[in-house]
């Protein structure tokens, strides 16, 4: 990766932001015996995958980053019921 590429002027030791890969999100799906976890590239993935799932009559227990500190990123099932009401 060029450093050059970035627009900003940045030390060669970091990448410029729109080079690094977004966080990975879940989808937590809950099974009989379970959860299922189900793996989004990024936030807006996991909760179209969420929605289609609850369109699907699938139970939904929370949709969350897979690397970022889960503090106030974490989606409860009640919260993505109430998003997806109102979609």
């Amino acid at each position: 990766m060029s450093v050059n590429s970035c627009k900003r002027s940045v030390p060669t030791y970091v990448s410029c932001e729109k080079h690094m890969p977004k966080t990975q999100w879940y989808v937590a799906v809950g099974i009989p015996n379970g959860t299922k976890m189900m793996v989004a590239p990024d936030r807006e993935a996991a909760i179209k995958t969420a929605f289609q799932l609850l369109d699907e009559g699938q139970v939904i227990t929370e949709v969350g980053p897979m690397v970022e500190p889960p503090e106030g990123n974490i989606l409860t099932a009640e919260a993505i019921r109430e998003m997806h009401r109102v979609a």
